[in-house]
């Protein structure tokens, strides 16, 4: 018996190099005009607790969402939901008002860029790493050292014996290693590169980047449809639509000042770190 661990990066990888076979009738999608989740509920299996319940949330092209909740509020797997990699759900998720149980999980996931907390480190060279965002792009030193710039790692890179063509991981002879952060940029130059309308960004798992990695996210990504999950809660001023999840179901959506106004979850979350925006300054 052999155990498979795939991170989520990796499973969409599979599902976009998938043949066809099943595919047939289903819908091939070109673009996502919105999402519509209505009375959506999820549990995993062999549990008898749901993890989402009645979920109802409409996305447009174009917003820019974030997403937030205690641990265990259901965050991830609302997410995990809306990339496709979770279908046994009960309800509805309609994609431009089409089912996407019927459409071509392969076309709607070409239109998603995942960055999440378990993105893949992949022991291949710098440009590799890159290029797995679009591998018809794999030659395009240009492009290759354009995304290296737009995140910031363009010195760094440059400072190594091989420069692109430098293996990532210190266990290889000229192998270099990168922090937590400068991996999170790397995964950030792949969206880059995969050039899709839909980007997703969890939340960074080096607290001493955070801000800088939000910032990035922010200015790279400011024309697409983006939906970022954070606990920290600075990034939601900035943001159409917050989302605040609470013990797997939505607690409240509105704006920034409008849940401020409220006076209820996202008012006492935001408060809570008050502190901290005092000594970090704004996030954006």
């Amino acid at each position: 018996i052999f155990e498979i661990h795939l991170s989520t990066q990796e499973l969409l990888d599979i599902i976009n190099n998938n043949g066809d076979e099943g595919l047939r009738d289903k819908t091939k999608l070109q673009e996502i005009s919105k999402i519509g989740l209505f009375d959506l509920s999820f549990r995993y299996p062999n549990d008898d607790k749901y993890t989402l319940k009645d979920i109802n949330l409409e996305i447009k092209k174009g917003e820019k969402i974030a997403i937030v909740g205690d641990n265990g509020a259901g965050k991830s797997t609302l997410v995990n939901i809306l990339l496709g990699l979770y279908q046994e759900y009960e309800g509805e998720v309609l994609v431009n008002d089409i089912e996407l149980k019927k459409i071509d999980i392969k076309s709607y996931n070409n239109l998603f860029s995942a960055i999440l907390q378990n993105f893949v480190h992949y022991n291949f060279t710098v440009k590799e790493n890159i290029a797995f965002g679009n591998i018809e792009k794999i030659h395009n030193n240009d492009l290759i050292y354009e995304a290296l710039k737009e995140v910031d790692l363009y010195d760094k890179i440059c400072t190594f014996k091989n420069g692109i063509d430098t293996i990532l991981g210190k266990e290889y002879e000229d192998g270099e290693e990168l922090s937590g952060g400068q991996w999170q940029k790397l995964a950030i130059a792949r969206a880059i590169l995969r050039s899709s309308e839909f980007v997703v960004l969890d939340e960074p798992t080096d607290p001493i980047s955070e801000l800088e990695i939000f910032r990035l996210f922010n200015r790279l990504f400011h024309d697409k449809t983006t939906i970022t999950i954070s606990h920290r809660l600075g990034i939601t001023r900035y943001v159409d639509k917050i989302i605040v999840m609470s013990k797997g179901e939505i607690a409240e959506v509105g704006s920034h000042d409008e849940l401020i106004s409220l006076g209820q979850i996202y008012y006492k979350m935001y408060n809570s770190q008050a502190n901290w925006y005092q000594q970090e300054g704004e996030v954006l």
